[in-house]
């Protein structure tokens, strides 16, 4: 099975940008995720880690609505 995916260049810069972007995201939100697991998992702070966990959580939810799972 093949994808292809075609720009009108330069009008559809922006789309473009974002879609050949899409896997350094990816590596960016998978970074940021592993950066708050290793806060819940090994922070000394109670309170810290109950935020970190917290927005790790809403992280979660954001990508799983716009159907974009971080470890996908």
């Amino acid at each position: 099975m093949k994808a292809i995916l075609e720009f009108k260049l330069p009008e559809e810069q922006d789309e473009f940008r974002v879609a050949v972007n899409g896997a350094a995201w990816q590596a960016v939100l998978q970074n940021l995720d592993q950066q708050m697991r290793g806060v819940v998992k090994h922070g000394d702070d109670p309170v810290e880690a109950e935020q970190a966990q917290r927005w790790r959580d809403v992280l979660h939810d954001l990508a799983e609505a716009a159907g974009a799972g971080i470890y996908e």
